[in-house]
């Protein structure tokens, strides 16, 4: 077998595209949203008022916030993102990778705590920090949460 170590620029070639800020987070966000499963209507109002009933998300642990996402997220209404940002805990990382502590607000002596409250406050933190992504993305989160008070 023999190697070449001629350099062949085709193989490298790469096109540069200019867009801007806006146009940026459009590309992003739509490919979010693309990743959502398809939308069962008739499955949509029944989920929602029966977690509704089921969960206090102003009092709800980091558990029953899975439980609820997963829920949301297999009825098709949220997306995957959405489902990965309720259900991110960088605390529950395998040993060896770092931890870090994102929460906002304390949990109460039984292990719940209000979300809704935690991702304004998530989202408040972004906005204060420079970080309009992120600001968006914790905004959709509370109004998700939102929905089901």
């Amino acid at each position: 077998m023999r190697v070449s170590m001629d350099y062949n620029s085709l193989l490298y070639s790469r096109t540069n595209i200019n867009l801007s800020a806006n146009q940026k987070a459009d590309v992003f966000f739509s490919l979010l949203e693309k990743s959502a499963p398809e939308q069962k209507e008739h499955v949509a109002t029944d989920i929602w008022e029966e977690l509704s009933k089921s969960y206090n998300i102003r009092n709800a642990s980091f558990r029953e916030i899975q439980e609820i996402s997963a829920k949301l997220y297999k009825a098709g209404q949220i997306s995957l993102f959405d489902h990965g940002m309720l259900t991110f805990e960088p605390m529950l990382a395998p040993p060896g990778a770092l931890k870090v502590n994102i929460h906002m607000t304390p949990f109460n002596a039984d292990g719940r705590k209000d979300w809704i409250a935690e991702y304004e406050q998530r989202a408040q933190s972004d906005l204060k920090t420079g970080n309009p992504i992120g600001y968006v993305q914790n905004q959709k989160v509370v109004e998700i949460l939102r929905h089901l008070f």
